[in-house]
């Protein structure tokens, strides 16, 4: 089973995370065969990352790539940066696009007031055909 992790940066609440995890996969039988991927920023991506470590999950980061740019669209999220930007604000939304297309059985969003990045990866797991469900708020 695979399972998409994202949410706040500004989340604080590791124990929510955990609670989650916890109780939507505890009728695994074995967790060595889950994975839980996340994006690897800072926040609930961290949270969720060391809580699936303690419950002995496996864990796969994707951390986004802020000096690459995808101008031709390749990777699904084109770049519209000018030819000398220090970094790529499509990136993080490249990462999403990336996570998305390799599937999941579901993805956890925790968003934390308004959020972008959330937000996009909770339309991007949508088109991939991947059920959300959506933990905490967007107010």
């Amino acid at each position: 089973m695979r399972v998409i992790v994202t949410g706040s940066r500004d989340w604080d609440d590791p124990r929510v995370v955990r609670e989650a995890i916890v109780s939507r996969l505890r009728v695994l039988p074995n967790r060595t065969d889950t994975t839980i991927v996340h994006g690897a920023a800072r926040g609930v991506d961290n949270i969720a990352a060391f809580e699936a470590n303690m419950l002995g999950f496996r864990v796969e980061p994707h951390p986004a790539d802020w000096d690459e740019h995808d101008r031709d669209g390749v990777s699904g999220v084109r770049c519209l940066c000018r030819d000398h930007a220090p970094v790529c604000p499509a990136a993080g939304p490249r990462r999403n696009e990336a996570m998305a297309r390799l599937g999941a059985d579901l993805c956890l969003a925790f968003p934390n007031g308004p959020s972008p990045g959330t937000t996009d990866m909770i339309r991007r797991a949508g088109q991939h055909g991947i059920p959300v469900e959506i933990i905490g708020e967007f107010a």
